[in-house]
């Protein structure tokens, strides 16, 4: 609440009572949606964070925009420290990780114990790689292209045909059901 107004806090409570309700239905009625919030995007933040092979955020200053896409100084970093880290301060690990033991019982399910984080239980950060490749090395002009550059024209054309026939024939069946004709048309080959 420190850069949040009470006025804004209550708009929001009242623009996603709907969806607080929803959710107090699902996961039960001693449900806060703004703590479940809470948990749910930290808990995301610092499970992709870890994905990477982090254990604390990075920034990047930066310095001016180009097409409207900013300009980040990568030689720059900002290292925070990794104290807010769930899966490396015990204090905060026990505190989510007791809400989510509340969260399925809510819905009755349960986990298995969490061991307590210590120096040797908890998470490490470790250097990822990032692969970038190239399927292909040198250019050259491929044999066939002529059958490649038609069935890219053409797949497009025939769907555009195909959605197009599907519509005359919806529109064709309708007005035939509004407005019959008044004879028969079908022709009888036998005398």
């Amino acid at each position: 609440m420190n850069q949040t107004t009470i006025e804004s806090f209550d708009f929001l409570n009242d623009l996603l009572s709907e969806s607080f309700d929803y959710l107090r239905n699902q996961l039960g009625a001693e449900l806060d949606p703004w703590q479940f919030f809470n948990w749910f995007f930290v808990s995301l933040y610092w499970v992709f964070l870890s994905n990477v092979g982090q254990v604390q955020p990075t920034t990047y200053p930066i310095h001016g925009t180009l097409f409207n896409t900013p300009l980040v100084d990568f030689a720059q970093p900002t290292f925070y420290p990794s104290s807010n880290n769930i899966f490396v301060n015990g204090t905060l690990f026990e505190l989510y990780s007791l809400y989510l033991i509340d969260l399925l019982a809510l819905t009755n399910r349960t986990l298995p114990e969490f061991l307590p984080l210590n120096e040797s239980n908890r998470l490490q950060p470790e250097t990822t790689t990032f692969v970038l490749g190239y399927n292909c090395q040198e250019r050259q002009l491929k044999s066939g292209w002529i059958l490649s550059v038609f069935a890219a024209v053409s797949t497009p054309l025939v769907t555009v045909y195909g959605i197009l026939m599907f519509v005359v024939i919806k529109v064709e069946s309708r007005r035939n059901s509004m407005f019959p004709l008044p004879f028969d048309l079908t022709f009888n080959s036998q005398p």
